[in-house]
């Protein structure tokens, strides 16, 4: 980074160097991440502290170079679950945002409390200055009135979902006002002890194509990684020493940094870094839905799918939901019009849309009329329902994750978009809840799998995909001595003379 504008011209070298801090490669790789939302999970003594309060230096530093006077009056948020949360951040005596802008000539002022705390930065050429406010998440209604130029949320992983999104919320006015990378969240904390949507959060933030969707990013601090304190990184001794001696799940949460991952995934194949892929919609491609009425129980969602047939990979382009029990008066009309409002609807009007239902839906009833009757009646579409057996559903789900050996690429791909399909696989957060409730087998407390049936709930974007997948491809059945995929013949000359398999 090089920031250069009257009054000031400066790199980020140069305030390395005025205060003597050298980043470790992991460091360094977060340092120069320039989205609009960066996670930092750390194992302890990893450094994400630190860390993240240089990020946020360089971006003060950053905006008072390039808008000179006008940054008098900004301001940043220093947020934790309470105020003493906030203490290393902000005082810290092996570097701080305090001792740093100091060294730097540019504190002007600084308070003796951190209960509210508050930080004043020269600015050259203003009458006011920048300053660095303290913040308790407990107190949700203090987080309002300004639109900080950051916010830093310490021990991210405390404080709620919805303190999340109300921070977010207040970082949109400074990045349209002021342009990237003005307005950014940076988030740092550990998983272990954490609300669920932290760890899930960062799971999502893994994915190449959800980084680029959202412009997020999520990176692990391992403590090893602090050279630092631990010279020889992983094969420091008392590293070599905590790996052998802790039970697996504790040392990959308090010391790599890494979210355990869930136990008893019905699809544990899917992959984030594979299965989630920039999709588009493509009007001169068929269209293809899978429907799931929800009929299972409460956590149940009314699931539409939406799949198209690109370059010889099955991509999921959209998905449209409704929790049919946080809003009970939701129809199946309703849901017809959510679909007429999307731009793919298109291929409906033009005759270039099959769609597969769960089969219950022929003789449930909402309002005395059965799902298919008010698809063919309000949407002018014919919807196909067939019985799928729970194991063949699960074999033929599998079958369509695997990556095809010629190709080299999965033979279906989840769009961005699709963060209710993502949570199930077990690769995201659920977006209802924020936490990470993917669709699974019974599982003991221990993470043991228990039960010959999965659990018959977060699983509605799968199983309206596996009635379309089913039905339209067919069985798959392994043979031991072959070891060859068997499908239904005529389901696949039915696709050939459609050109779509």
């Amino acid at each position: 980074m090089v920031v250069s504008a009257s009054p000031i011209t400066i790199t980020r070298e140069d305030v390395w160097d005025l205060l003597g801090y050298v980043p470790t490669g992991e460091q360094h790789e977060i340092l120069n991440c320039s989205r609009r939302q960066v996670q930092v999970l750390g194992g302890f003594r990893g450094g994400k502290s630190r860390t993240l309060s240089m990020m946020a230096l360089l971006l003060t530093v950053q905006f008072i170079a390039r808008y000179g006077a006008r940054a008098g009056g900004q301001v940043a948020w220093l947020v934790g679950q309470d105020y003493e949360r906030c203490r290393a951040e902000w005082e810290h005596p092996d570097g701080s945002l305090s001792l740093d802008f100091a060294k730097l000539g540019m504190l002007k002022w600084v308070s003796n409390t951190i209960d509210p705390g508050r930080m004043e930065i020269f600015v050259p050429g203003a009458d006011k200055p920048f300053t660095i406010r303290t913040k308790s998440a407990s107190d949700p209604t203090s987080l309002g009135m300004e639109s900080p130029i950051w916010i830093m949320i310490v021990e991210a992983a405390h404080v709620s979902h919805d303190v999340y999104e109300r921070l977010y919320s207040r970082t949109s006015e400074a990045r349209t006002r002021w342009g990237a990378p003005f307005g950014t969240l940076l988030m740092s904390g550990t998983s272990e002890g954490a609300q669920g949507w932290y760890p899930a959060m960062y799971t999502a933030w893994q994915s190449p194509a959800i980084q680029e969707a959202l412009d997020v990013q999520s990176f692990s601090l391992p403590s090893y990684s602090n050279t630092h304190i631990y010279p020889g990184g992983k094969l420091n001794p008392e590293i070599v020493h905590l790996e052998a001696t802790l039970p697996a799940n504790v040392y990959k949460e308090r010391h790599l940094g890494i979210p355990v991952p869930p136990s008893g995934l019905v699809h544990p194949a899917f992959d984030k870094n594979v299965h989630i892929k920039d999709c588009e919609y493509d009007e001169n491609v068929p269209l293809w839905l899978g429907m799931d009425p929800g009929y299972s129980g409460q956590p149940s969602n009314y699931v539409v799918a939406v799949w198209q047939y690109q370059g010889e990979q099955w991509r999921a382009i959209d998905e449209i939901w409704m929790n049919k029990f946080k809003s009970p008066n939701f129809t199946h009309e309703d849901m017809v019009h959510a679909c007429q409002m999307k731009p793919w609807w298109k291929s409906v009007e033009k005759n270039m849309c099959t769609a597969w239902i769960d089969v219950s839906a022929e003789r449930h009833a909402d309002a005395n009329r059965p799902a298919v009757e008010v698809w063919r009646k309000h949407a002018g579409l014919t919807v196909l329902s067939k019985k799928v057996g729970l194991n063949a559903g699960i074999d033929r789900m599998d079958a369509m994750l695997k990556v095809n050996a010629f190709s080299g690429e999965p033979n279906a791909v989840l769009s961005p978009k699709c963060e209710l399909g993502i949570s199930e696989f077990g690769a995201g957060p659920n977006p209802q809840t924020g936490n990470l409730t993917p669709y699974q087998w019974p599982v003991k407390s221990d993470g043991t799998v228990t039960g010959m049936k999965p659990t018959d709930a977060h699983n509605d974007f799968i199983k309206a995909s596996t009635y379309l997948f089913k039905n339209l491809l067919g069985a798959v059945s392994v043979s031991p001595r072959t070891a060859k995929t068997i499908r239904s013949t005529s389901i696949e000359d039915r696709l050939r003379r459609q050109g779509i398999y």
